[in-house]
């Protein structure tokens, strides 16, 4: 008997130890393919120096530099405009770029004083955009689903998730923003954090994510009286309006995650199949 009470005091420790790694671990950067959100990659960049990236070249694509680093078997992709610089900690404008937070960073890194930097996508409809960043000043990064390659983050059909350097989220559309519920969200400036969006065209939500910890699942359909409902996948980026830094830049679909529920079940019955097999024996 006693032996039994152990089997299921183990059995139920397995099933919160299952259910608490559903929940997901702050981290600051996220190497490419480290990713907890992404359960397939479509593209990524880790701007890793090197070749055609020399450390410091700015605005030259005539070595293939800013052709985007992986695409995993999809069509090729290059950066638009090649208006970001690859650099190095230590040719960086940032005193923190070689912080703590990013280990990818010693490798190479994107810099930008500003605007959008995206690439032709329109792979899914249901789409994780996720990188690294430095938050620099109260506008501080954005990921965007745009409606053209190229685009920039106040065109009519472009989504902007921007994350500021005050605390806030805000959607934006139009160069309009509306902020979103989730009171201080964003890391102030001083280290690179993780910043993501799963733009769903499916079920018209977006999901925003710092460190890799959900803040927000938004329902387009109602946010704002629904004035962001309408956006097009033709391209993703990310974009800033002064001074930013980026890194791991990836792009893919989501992971699948189980239902708590569905662990619980399964791991339910197996407990009762093996106490009824325990019956049995001692019948």
């Amino acid at each position: 008997m006693i032996k039994g009470k152990v089997f299921v005091l183990l059995a139920t420790a397995l099933v919160v130890e299952s259910l608490a790694s559903l929940a997901t671990t702050a981290h600051a950067g996220v190497l490419v393919g480290s990713s907890s959100l992404i359960g397939t990659l479509q593209y990524s960049d880790s701007y890793t120096l090197g070749g055609a990236r020399t450390d410091g070249l700015y605005n030259d694509n005539s070595g293939g530099a800013y052709t985007v680093e992986n695409n995993y078997g999809n069509p090729s992709r290059t950066w638009q405009p090649a208006g970001f610089s690859f650099n190095s900690p230590a040719t960086s404008a940032s005193p923190l770029a070689g912080g703590p937070g990013n280990t990818g960073a010693a490798t190479g890194l994107a810099q930008s004083g500003g605007s959008d930097y995206n690439f032709a996508y329109g792979l899914s409809n249901d789409y994780i955009v996720q990188a690294d960043a430095i938050v620099s000043s109260a506008y501080g990064f954005m990921i965007g689903s745009y409606d053209a390659v190229g685009g920039h983050y106040n065109s009519a059909n472009s989504l902007i998730v921007r994350f500021d350097g005050d605390g806030s989220i805000n959607l934006g559309q139009s160069n309009v923003y509306s902020p979103v519920p989730v009171g201080s969200g964003v890391p102030a400036y001083g280290d690179w954090h993780n910043f993501a969006a799963e733009f769903n065209h499916n079920t018209g939500h977006v999901l925003i994510y710092v460190d890799q910890v959900l803040k927000d699942d938004v329902n387009l359909a109602t946010f704002a009286g629904g004035a962001y409902l309408n956006y097009g996948n033709t391209a993703v980026g990310m974009a800033g309006y002064t001074l930013w830094w980026g890194d791991n830049f990836q792009v893919g679909t989501p992971q699948a995650v189980p239902e708590p529920s569905s662990i619980v079940l399964a791991l339910g019955g197996f407990v009762g199949l093996v106490i009824a097999i325990r019956r049995r024996k001692k019948g």
